[in-house]
């Protein structure tokens, strides 16, 4: 196979145009280095190379000089590179965050790939996740008894804060990139921790799918094609789950009225967004507990990880039985990627949407010139007011968290983003009207609030 040709012909699908700069996650491994040197061979696009040191293996220091050497090598047939390396003590931070060293691995680097695409500002990031690796993660998907968004595996394209996460590879499998890197002479390292069979995901790949590929060749390849498949017959519904979960969803609560009429397959994806967003691990008895919550009389509860829920009349409420203080005051000087304690704020500059009202309630458009920086993100002032969208005066942000059916001891943990005016956006709940889209609105001041409890697909 001439993996060369067959990406050039994928990239003018899939990838952003010529010119256009792109963001590669590099491991030093043979998978993200093929990416590289196929992205390097096309030339359509100048790169910026993004790579984390886990501080896991004694020896990974070694994966950092290789980059070096590979971009000087680049950099002399031609092709430079902007080569960002660093280090991170992944142990200590899955102990802070209290989860395995994968799921904070996963967590950290979407967080920091996130960051640097916006502090680069590329097109589009890049990951070379392959055809094994779609096999892997749809088997595990089942084994705990996935719905059709993890049948459907690993997505092709999703968004990462404002920018389009692209998994050009996916047709690939893991052979033909060595076949790739070998024809060329190039070198990998190979990671000790991925034959550690402590790992889920090894002893998935070194045990458990071969023996299903010796009981019946291309079991791999099949299971790849399965999850096209899943998303091709579920896109529907996962769209439709999406559309639910963006109008229903508050800090504070879930509004049930729209979702309860959708069929089961329907509302047990919208259940799935409320665990991620919550940050609790994702399991299937979860979603039937929080179903069966929604049908239930007014009243009723159930713990989900560290939240309480509550059947109220017409939604579900959640609270924190310790809620954490969330951080201090966060000053935002300009355009980038902010963190406050869990939550992660990112501000761009956009062009004119087409319908700003689509967006999820976690998103807002303002018009730039009608906000001054610095911005902050902190908690509303005693007394504070601010004029709401469509509405003809002003008000305290205490009352409008109460008509937007915020409960009493949840108002004062709600933040705020402020100008040196004052409140601009409250993220889940609304804009303020001096902030807001006009026809003479020229630039566009792009906010996304998520929450970094839970890694990213």
């Amino acid at each position: 196979m001439d993996l060369t040709a067959s990406f050039a012909d994928l990239a003018e699908d899939t990838l952003p145009p010529r010119g256009a700069r792109l963001l590669l996650a590099v491991s030093g491994g043979a998978d993200s280095l093929a990416l590289w040197d196929l992205c390097a061979r096309v030339a359509h696009w100048p790169l910026t190379v993004w790579h984390l040191d886990h501080g896991l293996r004694a020896d990974s220091a070694a994966d950092a000089r290789l980059l070096h050497e590979r971009a000087a090598a680049y950099a002399a047939a031609g092709f430079a590179t902007d080569l960002r390396c660093e280090r991170v003590d992944l142990a200590a931070l899955a102990r802070q965050w209290r989860c395995g060293l994968e799921a904070a691995g996963r967590r950290l680097r979407y967080e920091r790939l996130a960051a640097v695409a916006h502090e680069v500002g590329v097109a589009a990031v890049l990951t070379a996740h392959h055809r094994d690796d779609q096999a892997e993660t749809v088997l595990a998907n089942l084994l705990r008894g996935a719905g059709p968004i993890g049948q459907g595996g690993i997505a092709p394209r999703r968004d990462l804060g404002g920018v389009p996460l692209v998994r050009p590879l996916l047709g690939f499998g893991r052979d033909d990139l060595r076949a790739h890197l070998s024809a060329r002479a190039l070198g990998w390292n190979e990671d000790s921790t991925n034959t550690d069979l402590r790992f889920r995901r090894n002893e998935l790949r070194h045990r458990v799918l071969p023996a299903f590929e010796r009981l019946a060749p291309g079991f791999g390849a099949a299971l790849a094609g399965f999850a096209d498949d899943s998303r091709r017959v579920h896109g529907d519904e996962i769209a439709r789950a999406t559309q639910l979960w963006q109008a229903a969803i508050t800090p504070t609560g879930l509004a049930l009225a729209a979702v309860l009429v959708e069929p089961e397959g329907v509302r047990y994806l919208v259940w799935r967004d409320l665990v991620r967003y919550l940050g609790a691990p994702l399991a299937r008895r979860h979603l039937r507990q929080i179903d069966a919550l929604a049908r239930g009389p007014v009243g009723r509860r159930y713990h989900l990880g560290r939240h309480l829920l509550s059947r109220r009349s017409e939604l579900i409420a959640w609270q924190e039985a310790n809620p954490p203080g969330g951080g201090s005051d966060v000053d935002i000087p300009g355009h980038g990627r902010w963190a406050r304690g869990a939550e992660v704020l990112t501000c761009v500059a956009s062009h004119l949407p087409a319908d700003p009202d689509q967006g999820s309630p976690f998103e807002a458009f303002l018009d730039n010139a009608a906000v001054a920086w610095p911005l902050s993100w902190r908690l509303p002032l005693a007394g504070e007011r601010f004029q709401p969208l469509g509405c003809p005066g002003s008000q305290t942000v205490a009352k409008y968290l109460a008509g937007r059916g915020v409960p009493s001891r949840q108002r004062p943990l709600i933040a705020v983003i402020a100008d040196p005016t004052g409140v601009v956006w409250i993220p889940g709940l609304g804009i303020a009207e001096r902030a807001k889209i006009t026809a003479e609105t020229v630039e566009v001041l792009h906010l996304v609030y998520e929450r970094s409890g839970s890694a990213p697909d």
